[in-house]
């Protein structure tokens, strides 16, 4: 409690801060506006914020605040040294209420719509609701041309991530306050070979989103080894308010290193060479599915690719896609089970 009434203090006093630094903001921009082609001293714009706020600014802060309006919210304000003024040169027609608007660069628009593209698109996403409403308001915060081009990206841009899972919100965020503030979680979980769902009782250390699906790195209690949880096998997630620690060793980098689609084996990394067919070549080297991944060109159009890996299941998977126009090299275990799973495709079929 103690804590949360820290943080909560530090959040207002943070945006008592912003606050007033927007009043400051504003009143520089609306006084270089009305002086025009007179410009301003750092000593007149430094008066100016006295008689408005009673406060008494350095030149220092002057600087730093037209820099930020410059490099940060798109006005064009310029410094004339033979006169040591301030003159205000854009951008024409401003609308006075969105003068100190934050203003985004336009790949800085693209990526935001691009990353919340699945979500506004796709009614049936958990989170289409809150995604659509947090456009809206991060639009009320831009500045009138940005908020239309906001609204036009986001309706232009098509983005598919792949199948959307079914989420349990709620989980979510039992889950994510679990490892903020290292409580232990009960839930109902059946691993994908069991056949129901047992009790029990995990410790969160990570909350993680892999192609649209969320897993929970977690520890069985009590201090158990952290092992991969896929959210939508559980079932009644339940927060309690036992405290756990964290395992002082564990690392998410360290942890997903070796990892193939979240799939994680418990040996040592394993050298995977693949030589793919030329059109199946291209269409894998198109994807960059592993930060270990090499791509190498071979003769004939063909293409060989690396990997570094722990765990051989989901490579095995990932294999059979291409239909037989990939051939392995290496390890000897992972020739032996595409050739094992090539043979029970071909014996159902």
């Amino acid at each position: 409690m103690a804590r949360a009434r820290q943080s909560n203090a530090k959040a207002n006093a943070s945006k008592a801060v912003n606050k007033i630094k927007d009043q400051r903001l504003g009143l520089i921009v609306r006084f270089l506006m009305k002086k025009g082609e007179q410009g301003a001293t750092n000593t007149d714009i430094t008066d100016h914020l006295l008689q408005e706020l009673e406060e008494t600014f350095v030149s220092r802060t002057i600087r730093r605040d037209i820099d930020h309006l410059r490099n940060f919210r798109g006005h064009s304000i310029e410094f004339v040294p033979t006169r040591q003024k301030w003159i205000y040169r854009g951008p024409p027609g401003a609308d006075p209420d969105d003068l100190v608007a934050e203003r985004l660069t336009a790949t800085e628009l693209t990526a935001l719509c691009q990353m919340m593209a699945p979500m506004l698109q796709q009614a049936v996403h958990p989170y289409h609701a809150d995604a659509t409403t947090a456009l809206q308001k991060i639009g009320r915060m831009l500045p009138p041309d940005q908020r239309k081009e906001l609204e036009t990206q986001a309706k232009r841009i098509r983005a598919n991530t792949g199948p959307v899972v079914d989420v349990n919100r709620a989980a979510i965020e039992v889950v994510k306050r679990a490892t903020q503030e290292n409580l232990e979680v009960e839930v109902e979980y059946a691993a994908r070979d069991d056949k129901k769902h047992n009790k029990r009782v995990i410790q969160p250390h990570e909350l993680v989103l892999n192609e649209g699906k969320w897993y929970v790195l977690a520890a069985d209690a009590p201090g158990g080894e952290v092992k991969t949880f896929f959210l939508n096998r559980g079932r009644n997630w339940r927060l309690t308010q036992r405290p756990f620690r964290r395992k002082p060793d564990f690392s998410l980098e360290a942890y997903l290193d070796g990892t193939f689609q979240m799939m994680r084996g418990t040996g040592p990394k394993q050298k995977i060479c693949l030589l793919f067919e030329p059109v199946a070549g291209k269409v894998a080297s198109e994807q960059m599915v592993h930060p270990s991944q090499k791509v190498t060109p071979k003769p004939g159009g063909k293409v060989e690719i690396r990997f570094e890996l722990n765990s051989l299941e989901q490579i095995r998977r990932w294999i059979l896609r291409f239909e037989g126009e990939v051939k392995v090299l290496a390890p000897p275990e992972l020739k032996k089970q595409v050739r094992a799973a090539g043979k029970r495709i071909a014996q159902r079929s």
